[in-house]
This record gives structure tokens, sequence and C-alpha cells, in this order.
């Protein structure tokens, strides 16, 4: 995001004949483009409190100096486009803190990063779509100076990506499960002989039917089935569990929810308890074709713990 606005700032310091403040942004550019290579993930270098907020009064400095002047050519508006994705969510992560009465300064997960991997986003997704938004205010600023365009139409621009951003956990969600459903609707096509070779063994093994589980396959930890839901239910393996949570093989999970219901099958005395377990949503990676995803369990009962509990002590000493 610096790196972006230095850009920018490089720019609009061109555009106005500026070449001292053009040529100390280029240089503060290359400075974070050293950085960042090394901070792009996997990263092996992090960025302290010291880095970060020579880098942020740096800016400051900078959207101040281009912009002072009754015959500067860069308005006030267009470098408050330029850093509008950190502003907007600083401010109305804050906003929210206070209105919910916390403090400000108190650390949370509602930045927009937070709300972007709450949704599904993995990986290099999230950085990628707020780099984008970063592109993509930069260029409306920088065409307004080209432009001319009036001063209260680039402020609406940002008043409206104030307000989307405001809203941010409602327009993610939206979106994603949007996009989801016509993922799924795609697929459907192609895994409705899957699914039929599926149900077809697992009603001749004589497992469950409907929305209950298939029995243990055997009393090994690393191979049990498991179904998952709400929408829809998930057929997988248990390769890894603890008492916090556990991790599955899904080669077919397409959907990913925050909250789910894991139904799982332990070896009792006589027949098997089936449990199931409210659990969070956490990971997923993909190795050789295989989709694994990795699990949290979420306010166990008592009567929960001690099944997970006497099973994982028995496989320890087994």
């Amino acid at each position: 995001m610096t790196l972006i606005a230095f850009l920018t700032f490089a720019a609009l310091a061109s555009l106005a004949g500026d070449n001292v403040l053009m040529l100390l942004n280029l240089a503060l550019s290359g400075a974070v483009l050293g950085f960042l290579r090394y901070n792009w993930a996997p990263s092996i270098l992090f960025m302290g409190d010291a880095g970060s907020l020579c880098l942020g009064f740096s800016l400051s400095f900078m959207a101040i100096a281009l912009t002072q002047g009754e015959e500067s050519l860069v308005k006030p508006v267009v470098a408050l486009l330029v850093l509008a994705v950190p502003i907007s969510d600083t401010l109305v992560v804050m906003t929210k803190r206070a209105l919910m009465g916390k403090s400000p300064f108190e650390p949370d997960k509602t930045h927009l990063h937070h709300l972007l991997v709450k949704h599904g986003l993995d990986g290099h997704k999230p950085v990628k779509t707020i780099l984008f938004l970063c592109c993509v205010l930069s260029a409306v600023g920088f065409a307004g100076v080209i432009l001319k365009v009036y001063e209260p139409v680039l402020f609406g621009v940002f008043v409206c990506y104030f307000i989307l951003n405001w809203h941010a956990d409602f327009i993610v969600g939206k979106v994603t499960r949007s996009l989801t459903i016509v993922h799924r609707r795609e697929e459907n096509a192609k895994v409705t002989r899957w699914w039929f070779i599926r149900f077809f063994k697992i009603f001749s093994q004589k497992g469950f039917f409907g929305v209950r589980p298939v029995t243990m396959l055997n009393s090994t930890l690393r191979s049990y089935a498991i179904w998952i839901r709400p929408v829809e239910q998930w057929w997988g393996k248990v390769l890894n569990i603890s008492k916090t949570g556990f991790m599955a093989c899904i080669n077919e999970f397409g959907f990913i929810c925050r909250e789910c219901t894991a139904t799982m099958s332990f070896p009792g005395e006589k027949e098997p308890l089936v449990v199931e377990m409210p659990v969070e949503y956490l990971w997923m990676s993909t190795r050789k074709e295989k989709q694994y995803h990795g699990f949290k369990f979420l306010d166990l009962t008592d009567s929960q713990c001690d099944i997970l509990s006497r099973f994982i002590n028995r496989q320890m000493m087994s």
C-alpha cells in the first residue's frame, strides 16, 4: 500500500513540476520495494512499529507538501483518495469500537483484511484485494488531477468507499456466498456421478442414512469418517485430532463455512458413539490434488469433552 501511494505521489509531483518531491517519493518507493522483496509471503522479514510509523509519517508529509498553496495543482481530496484505504479502515474500526463501548485502541479482528479472511479468502487473496482497491482509488485521484474534476465529485468517491468499508462485513459476505453458489452450480454437473457412487458405498457399508454420519472405518486415529454441514454434508477422513480441534481430508469441500457442525463416530464399548460438535473453520491446504482443512472445536459440552478425552487417551496408550 505504501509503495502504491509513494509512486502515485511521485507521479503527482511530476505533474506539479516539483522535482524534489518526485525524486524523494521515488527514493522511498525504492526503499519500500527492496523491503517488500523479503516481506511478501512467505515472509522472512517483518516491519516493526518504528518502520511503519516512519512510513506513515512520510506519507503524511508528502500528502501535505503536495497539496498546500493556493496555486497547488494537487488538491487535498486527491491525497485523501490515494490514502483512502488505510484512512477509511482506521476511522471505521475505531468508530465501531467506540460505539460498542470499547477503547478505540483495543485490538480486535474487525479490520478489512480480517473480514476478507473471515469470509473465505485465503492465501494472497486478501492482500491482492486490498492492493486492487488502493490502485483503483489512486488512479481515480490521479485522473481527477489530469481531467480537473471538481473536488466535491472526488470527495463523493471517497465517501462512497467509506460507506462500503463501513458495511464491508455484510457486502463481502454476500459477494462470497453468491460466488460460491455460482461455483457450486457449475460443479454440480461434474460431481453428480461421484455423489451417486459415494452414496451407494455409504449405504452398502451399512453406514447411516440421510443426515447421520457413516460408521468409523476402523479404530485407528488416522482413518475415520466425518460429516460437515450446515448447508450440505461433506464426507471426509479425520487425519489428526486433539482436544482443541482436528484436521480432515475433504476433497469436495466447496463452501467455506465459518461455524459448522462436525458429526463424528467414536468407538464405544458395544456400539460407536455418534457425537455432533460445533466447530469453526480455520484453514485449507491443497497437496497432490487433495484438500486438507483445519477446524477448531467451539463450546463443547462436558459429555463431548469426556468422549473426546477418552478417545485421545486411548489412542495415546495404544
